[in-house]
């Protein structure tokens, strides 16, 4: 039914032999889906179960990241983003493509390392990406420096509104919102710069300036730990080379939740990571990252707070306005300064 959300599996066939066929060059000639990373339990959760899928006269939209199956139907592995709408614009045909970016994959640093280029490197490394040329809306500086640091080819890039492909294959870990690609992650951090052993260096990957979570006691965090010898950093401000370069040199990272944190997988096996979770976010990713790469974990869970400033509910304001997440916390100083003694 067109509009209608539907487990693409459910109207596939599913196809053990897929990745050798479509690496062939040969499309099946009914859509199908292979299973190409099981699923795993691990103590911090469910890793894992991840589909291949391939499929014929499929329409993709580039701003709400949404396909629609011949039918009309949505893909349930990509039913697009919430809060985005598609908007009219040039169309673009292709014959063959492959697909491994979403559009929150495209604005955020860690979406597009745990859910892009993990597909992106599947397509590379089975020899799909060869016969299905992968394609994307025109990158930016940053994510190209990504690529090119694991050596991955990106694809033309393009600025249509709306794809239409009479022969698609994708992944369903473009959309497992950074908790499931086990395998997937270890491959392509394997292609990543990593140093050997910890550095000597803590760092503290500040979130000032972001809007959507507020430390309220950030500023006072960051003082304290300045005055224990904690170097305070600004991920947004640095270059790839420059996040790269400083996660050699660490030997513990400290941190709020969120996108800079995934520069752990530039971190040597053995360093530690400490995530500060505002009560709100409940996702294990970084704790299963952590797990799946070798480094320990400590979590500190910082609760909501209605005690800001008058700053930043005006900062969050916006936001409210247009419906979209805003949370205030608080986090616990000493707790974060106890970690840097312990072992």
């Amino acid at each position: 039914m067109p509009g209608q959300k539907i487990d693409e599996r459910a109207c596939m066939t599913r196809r053990p032999q897929l990745v050798a066929e479509l690496a062939s060059g040969q499309m099946p000639t009914e859509d199908s889906f292979a299973l190409i990373e099981p699923r795993r339990e691990t103590p911090q959760g469910p890793v894992g179960q991840v589909l291949l899928f391939a499929a014929r006269n499929v329409t993709w939209h580039a701003r709400s990241g949404r396909l629609d199956l011949p039918d009309g139907s949505l893909a349930a592995s990509l039913s697009g983003q919430g809060g985005r709408r598609d908007r009219p614009g040039p169309r673009l045909r292709l014959k063959r493509a492959s697909l491994w970016l979403t559009p929150g994959a495209r604005a955020n640093y860690g979406h597009f390392l745990f859910d892009g280029m993990t597909g992106l490197n599947v397509l590379e490394a089975t020899g799909i990406a060869e016969h299905f040329q992968p394609f994307t809306p025109r990158l930016s500086r940053w994510q190209r420096d990504l690529l090119t640091l694991g050596g991955l080819r990106a694809g033309p890039g393009f600025r249509s509104a709306t794809v239409e492909v009479e022969e698609l294959v994708w992944l369903s870990s473009m959309n497992h919102y950074l908790h499931r690609n086990d395998g997937l992650l270890r491959d392509v951090v394997a292609r990543l710069p990593r140093a050997e052993a910890p550095g000597e260096e803590v760092l503290y990957l500040s979130r000032r300036g972001f809007t959507g979570r507020i430390m309220t006691n950030e500023p006072a965090l960051e003082r304290a730990l300045q005055a224990r010898g904690v170097r305070i950093l600004h991920p947004q401000r640095l270059s790839v080379a420059e996040q790269v370069s400083a996660m050699a040199r660490a030997r513990m990272v400290i941190g709020p939740a969120g996108a800079a944190l995934a520069n752990l997988v530039f971190l040597a096996p053995g360093a530690r990571v400490v995530e500060l979770r505002p009560e709100p976010v409940n996702g294990p990713w970084i704790e299963i990252a952590c797990a799946n790469l070798g480094l320990r974990h400590h979590l500190i869970d910082a609760p909501e707070t209605q005690d800001m400033r008058l700053s930043g509910h005006l900062a969050q304001l916006p936001r409210r306005l247009t419906g979209r997440y805003n949370v205030a916390y608080e986090v616990n100083i000493v707790a974060v300064l106890d970690r840097l003694g312990s072992g």
